[in-house]
């Protein structure tokens, strides 16, 4: 992330970071629905499934946008 980040190396780990407390209190939360509903102890494993598959495909969203967008280093400007 920091060598991707080229003069906002803080401001990027920083939001990383954030993104994994994000993550982290969202899997909890989401996993405990399940449990304050009456289901199961193995139901919040549907749950992380769940949020799995949800990050695989936002992540193929990304790299597939990142694919078709046109290079800025190539771009010509008047």
């Amino acid at each position: 992330m920091i060598r991707t980040a080229k003069g906002a190396e803080m401001i990027a780990s920083a939001s990383l970071q954030g993104s994994f407390n994000i993550g982290n209190a969202l899997g909890a939360f989401l996993g405990g629905l399940p449990l304050i509903a009456g289901y199961s102890y193995a139901s919040p494993n549907l749950i992380g499934v769940g949020m799995s598959i949800v990050g695989m495909i936002i992540t193929l969203v990304l790299i597939q946008r990142r694919s078709t967008a046109p290079d800025l280093q190539t771009v010509e400007t008047v």
